[in-house]
């Protein structure tokens, strides 16, 4: 939509609202292993949350932030992924990774904590300037984990901490968050009634652009801590509908 701005629409297309871009969300991500010293057969199963829990995913200001995370409990995986988890600071060669390997494999038990981010204005997508010419022009997220979702990773990362030493376990450990992950990309595309605070509207049709429709997490007005899939498939099926049955009473 940003690239396809012109001398009509020089903001891009369904840009009225000015919000095409922004309120990104994602899931603020960090995880706590805890290893054992009895096998626990963790490298056995699919890769995935073998359970999760929603304990701490609603709001409690008395925690000192809003909204909530999602647990899940995945396996730790085989003797490669215990490798590229080595312990900070600790060496991934060797006879240090070999031990590492040892210590790990079938001993390690590990907590996903997903966050639920707010719709802040700040973060957002923008479009940098193209090179060659008739090039189209690259893309520049500008985000910024915000001092909620710090507070909210850090109680639960400590709740999930008192659960692994309840279970036993004899090591554990941390990261503040996960730098890596950001692949739940949620908002820019914001859904609402009012064409002046939000780009479509509760069918996905973009205000002033009758028959252009969007089907997918740019819409999303929050982010929630749950895997977004399964509401971006209930939102395209529902899109989908709308635009079948207004098809069959003959509206263009």
């Amino acid at each position: 939509l940003l690239a396809s701005a012109s001398r009509r629409y020089p903001a891009g297309l369904a840009n009225r609202s000015g919000l095409v871009g922004r309120r990104l969300m994602m899931h603020p991500f960090t995880r706590v292993i805890g290893m054992f010293d009895e096998p626990i057969a963790s490298s056995q199963g699919h890769w995935g949350q073998s359970l999760y829990s929603m304990e701490f995913a609603e709001t409690d200001e008395r925690r000192g932030f809003v909204r909530g995370a999602k647990w899940n409990l995945t396996p730790s995986g085989g003797p490669l992924h215990a490798a590229f988890h080595a312990w900070p600071g600790e060496r991934r060669w060797g006879e240090a990774i070999h031990r590492h390997v040892g210590e790990w494999l079938n001993h390690a038990a590990v907590w996903g904590i997903s966050c639920e981010d707010l719709p802040e204005e700040s973060n957002r997508v923008v479009l940098t300037q193209a090179g060659a010419e008739g090039a189209l022009p690259g893309v520049r997220l500008e985000y910024t984990v915000a001092g909620n979702a710090h507070a909210m990773l850090a109680f639960n990362a400590a709740r999930a901490r008192e659960s692994l030493e309840a279970a036993g376990a004899t090591r554990i450990t941390a990261a503040p968050i996960m730098p890596d992950y950001g692949w739940h990309l949620l908002g820019t595309c914001r859904m609402g009634d009012d064409a002046e605070t939000s780009v479509v509207d509760r069918w996905g049709e973009t205000h002033g652009h009758p028959g252009l429709f969007i089907a997918d997490s740019s819409v999303f007005v929050t982010g929630s801590s749950v895997n977004p899939a399964a509401t971006i498939a209930a939102l395209a099926l529902r899109t989908a509908q709308a635009i079948a049955q207004r098809r069959g009473a003959g509206a263009p």
